[in-house]
């Protein structure tokens, strides 16, 4: 199972040239803030696609958790647990929830961890980065009960 992961496009003209490359995917997950990219995405998208609204949106489904190849997948943009600081309140709501994967935005910044048995994955900003990162986006494959998250700059 190969999984396109997004965030923070914010609406950003720079997406519709983004468009071809989710199609190649098994699922697609946007964190939010961008929903109207995301509204766009799922008219042109085959495949399972899953959305949580970001700070910067007007929808209200800040998180989900989803069942995929045995995993369970907490899905949430973050800003409604402080991941500008710290992964604590995260881990605690994925402890809570049985979710071995943690999938986050908010911060525009890149990030794989891994703790406690959990990975937590942060895509980065599609069209916004920070810090001096580049653009970016997640490939999460599930093969064979194993894990591996790839960062890919655009």
């Amino acid at each position: 199972m190969r999984i396109l992961v997004l965030s923070d496009s914010h609406n950003s003209y720079l997406f519709s040239e983004f468009l071809h490359i989710a199609q190649n995917a098994d699922m697609v997950i946007h964190l939010g803030d961008g929903q109207r990219d995301a509204e766009d995405l799922k008219s042109v998208l085959k495949c399972p696609f899953y959305y949580v609204s970001g700070n910067c949106d007007y929808s209200n489904i800040y998180e989900q958790l989803i069942e995929v190849e045995g995993n369970k997948i907490f899905i949430t943009h973050g800003h409604n647990y402080d991941v500008k600081y710290s992964l604590s309140r995260l881990k605690q709501k994925a402890q809570r929830e049985g979710a071995n994967i943690v999938l986050y935005g908010h911060t525009h910044i890149p990030d794989i961890t891994y703790q406690d048995n959990i990975w937590f994955i942060n895509p980065g900003s599609l069209c916004r980065p920070r810090e001096d990162k580049k653009t970016t986006y997640c490939i999460l494959t599930l093969s064979g009960g194993k894990i591996y998250p790839q960062l890919i700059e655009y």
